[in-house]
């Protein structure tokens, strides 16, 4: 928690790896039980990662639309990764 009094988390996001999207469910449940009422997502200085982790992690967040299209030279393989999430315990967020 960065600041308890008012309910705001922080959660500093290094990388998008395999275990990144279990990691980020058990920090939300562990400030939710903290109190949380804002949350400060910090991407700086991450390299990126795995596409897959990265969607899981906006798909926690999102509750609609389009989180990001591929597009390569064979339509065949052009794909568009959709949020369908229900987004529990909403807080305001700041990325």
């Amino acid at each position: 928690m960065l600041d308890a009094q008012n309910g705001i988390a922080y959660m500093k996001l290094t990388s998008f790896q395999k275990t990144t999207s279990r990691d980020v469910d058990a920090a939300l449940w562990s400030l939710h039980g903290q109190g949380m009422r804002w949350l400060v997502i910090d991407l700086r200085r991450n390299p990126g990662g795995l596409l897959n982790a990265a969607v899981e992690i906006a798909d926690k967040f999102l509750p609609t639309g389009v989180i990001v299209s591929t597009r390569v030279r064979s339509t065949r393989e052009d794909y568009d990764y959709q949020a369908h999430s229900v987004v529990r315990g909403r807080v305001p967020l700041v990325v």
